[in-house]
């Protein structure tokens, strides 16, 4: 078995993924999200054939901690809880 060990303080990639109803509600979103810091990587449809759109904030170089990720976890799901038929589907970091 091989063992990749990461140092948890290095700065790495981080995404998280949204799903909206619609494309102009994904658009809005993506800017207020944009206006708290996160960098918008991408508004695209999502794969999924119901109409549904995905953003996806991320941040470069970010430094993560259970607090750090809490706060967004929290962040991006009430962002989701406001709206119906919206998703947060979760985030992924570099290692």
């Amino acid at each position: 078995m091989i063992s990749t060990k990461s140092d948890i303080d290095a700065p790495r990639h981080w995404v998280h993924y949204l799903f909206f109803p619609n494309e102009p509600t994904a658009r809005q979103w993506a800017q207020s999200i944009a206006a708290t810091g996160w960098n918008i990587q991408s508004v695209h449809p999502s794969s999924a054939d119901d109409g549904t759109w995905v953003v996806v904030p991320e941040l470069h170089a970010a430094v993560l901690n259970s607090e750090v990720i809490r706060d967004a976890r929290e962040y991006f799901e009430a962002i989701a809880s406001r709206i119906e038929g919206a998703d947060y589907d979760g985030w992924e970091a570099s290692l």
